[in-house]
């Protein structure tokens, strides 16, 4: 594929639907609590349920795919630190490496790992976003706050997110190869369809409440770490110290270059309002730059 089959067959649809989101809060202010909660707790889980059920993938080669993920924090979470080195950034450097480790593996990356690669790696993808989720709300967590989580606070925030539920079940069936029931396979089928329409959907509203402010050379370290440097790490590391099929390493450096995790601004609005406007600009930003680097990506990996 050139590069302008892959803006109008993959970067295109993607980006019509979050616009689509976008214009319908501007028309209509969406509650985007309810949206948000409908991707959280019900259709992210459902696809990745099915997703793991359904794969091919074993199950040791996912596990193999989150130990990837854990190194690939660690190496970008060293990387942001050159923030805290220069004037204009030093006071921002703990949002800045939250932005920088933390990327969107629900909203965009399953919709856009669908798109790209077919159904059949989303158990790819879900793997990074389990070992995402646990580092973005005990790492990146204790980062806002400031301080170390205790045990008890970790181990109640990890097993909050239905995501992990739904991998740990997906696990058991696929482990113990026991079929899914028929009813409940099937259902998970039907919402597992609606999550790219809602996801990006909900990604669009996400994005119309942004508010851009002068934030240049944060944002723009930001950007370059998390569109740029990070894929780069994600490629190094996967020609030198991880085995994977060339498509799956195409998939792991894609999604290493995905625009910043809404998640990010979430924690900040929570505990840390001071550094909540940079998220938000940060995870526009990105989103917005991610259309020419995601293309460039898959132009030069395939």
């Amino acid at each position: 594929m050139d590069f302008i089959s892959i803006i109008v067959g993959i970067i295109a649809p993607i980006f019509l639907v979050i616009a689509a989101g976008v214009v319908m809060d501007r028309i209509f202010k969406l509650d985007i609590n309810t949206l948000s909660k409908l991707n959280f707790y019900i259709l992210v889980p459902a696809i990745v349920f099915i997703s793991i059920v359904d794969s091919k993938l074993a199950l040791l080669h996912m596990g193999w795919v989150a130990t990837f993920g854990a190194v690939l924090f660690i190496c970008d979470f060293g990387v942001a630190q050159l923030w805290r080195l220069f004037p204009g950034t030093r006071g921002k450097a703990s949002i800045m490496t939250l932005c920088t480790c933390f990327y969107n593996c629900g909203n965009y990356g399953i919709p856009f790992t669908i798109l790209a690669f077919g159904k059949e790696y989303v158990g790819i993808t879900a793997s990074l976003m389990v070992c995402q989720n646990l580092l973005c709300f005990t790492v990146g967590l204790g980062m806002v706050q400031g301080r170390a989580s205790s045990i008890k606070e970790f181990v109640g925030r990890f097993f909050r997110v239905p995501l992990v539920w739904a991998v740990i079940a997906a696990y058991i069936f696929r482990g113990l190869d026991i079929p899914v029931p028929a009813a409940i396979h099937k259902s998970m089928q039907i919402m597992a369809e609606a999550v790219v329409a809602m996801a990006l959907f909900t990604l669009g509203v996400q994005l119309a409440r942004t508010k851009l402010k002068n934030n240049l050379l944060s944002v723009s370290g930001i950007a370059l770490g998390r569109l740029v440097i990070s894929p780069l790490i994600a490629f190094l590391l996967l020609r030198f110290c991880f085995h994977f099929s060339d498509t799956t390493s195409l998939v792991l450096t894609a999604i290493a270059g995905m625009p910043v995790a809404v998640n990010v601004f979430i924690i900040a609005s929570e505990y840390n309002k001071d550094s909540s406007e940079l998220a938000s600009q940060a995870v526009f930003a990105t989103t917005c730059l991610s259309i020419v680097t995601l293309a460039m990506i898959l132009l030069f990996g395939r």
